[in-house]
């Protein structure tokens, strides 16, 4: 018999589904927007600036650009539904073709800094709440606050000026190709890396402290202490679970912050992600590109909200209620 509650869990998280959808629709709107206002002619960029206006006519009939802008936004988010992103107007090569390494590329560093940043995190933020205002307190939350406060392309040419150039011990920027193995990256990533967990673990610790503070001075965490339960049993049994969904919570809105961070970081070390494929497109007036990569952008926001939805609905004690 399915119980009352995860009715309620199923019903909410249908109903963030249906809200990201809905927000991705909007999301898609304004990128075509931005991308059309854009001081850009596609056939001129895809045929260079010496083209005749005759070649760069029949380009724009091709591109099906003087056709009305909601029939080529409607054909657009037609294409992004069936997988289809359209072709680069620079190397007229498949979109996906191009974004699939660069999107594993980023995924190596965003996945690499979450599992190095967050347990350290937890760590910094519960240690801080357990002694609030004491000195290891003190230190970590001003070093966090600094660390959070300092905009990530400074920490990476800090990391880059420390263990580049005055030390050696890595390259200053990436330089395997796009299309390079696993292994490859993993061997020249880490400056890039540990800009984004620094950041991000910043970040995090000072949200678990937080949240841990509210929930040690909690009700029911008195109750326990009262009951004579160990002080372990009582951080990692009612403590911890009652901070987890306000952390989680909190995170999941910095996750846009770090994805535009993925983005500046790729551009600082010379990375082979999506990032510095933006920038390019961008620069060589590649609206097709921009226009995919922002819009997986987007799905990555969405997708790391709905799953931080699921996370809080499995370690929120409230939702058995």
């Amino acid at each position: 018999m399915e119980h009352a509650g995860d009715k309620v869990t199923i019903r909410r998280l249908a109903g963030q589904v249906i809200g990201l959808i809905f927000t991705l629709l909007l999301v898609s709107g304004f990128i075509f927007v931005a991308t059309e206002v854009l001081p850009v002619d596609p056939a001129t960029a895809a045929l260079g600036q010496d083209a005749t206006p005759e070649r760069v006519a029949a380009l724009r009939s091709a591109m099906n650009l003087d056709q009305p802008g909601i029939n080529r936004y409607l054909e657009w988010v037609g294409g992004l539904v069936h997988g289809d992103l359209g072709s680069s107007l620079v190397s007229q090569v498949p979109v996906a073709q191009v974004v699939d390494d660069r999107l594993r590329n980023t995924l190596v560093l965003a996945v690499l800094a979450l599992v190095i940043g967050t347990p350290i995190a937890w760590g910094l933020g519960v240690v801080a709440a357990l002694k609030p205002n004491r000195a290891l307190d003190v230190a970590i939350s001003s070093s966090t606050l600094l660390m959070s406060a300092i905009p990530q392309f400074v920490v990476g040419s800090i990391l880059v000026l420390v263990f580049a150039i005055i030390l050696g011990w890595a390259p200053a920027v990436t330089t395997v190709p796009a299309d390079a193995p696993v292994e490859a990256l993993l061997s020249s990533c880490w400056l890039p890396v540990a800009t984004l967990t620094v950041s991000w673990a910043a970040y995090l610790a000072r949200t678990v402290r937080s949240a841990m503070i509210d929930s040690l001075a909690s009700d029911h965490v008195r109750a326990a202490r009262l009951a004579g339960l160990h002080d372990r049993d009582v951080l990692m049994r009612h403590a911890l679970p009652t901070a987890m969904p306000p952390a989680i919570a909190t995170s999941a809105l910095y996750a846009g912050a770090l994805i535009g961070g993925i983005v500046i970081v790729e551009a600082v070390f010379n990375y082979p992600g999506l990032g510095t494929l933006m920038v390019s497109a961008v620069q060589g007036g590649d609206l097709p590109m921009v226009q995919s990569i922002a819009m997986i952008g987007a799905v990555a926001w969405a997708l790391v909200n709905l799953t931080a939805d699921v996370l809080i609905a499995a370690v929120d004690p409230r939702t058995d209620a």
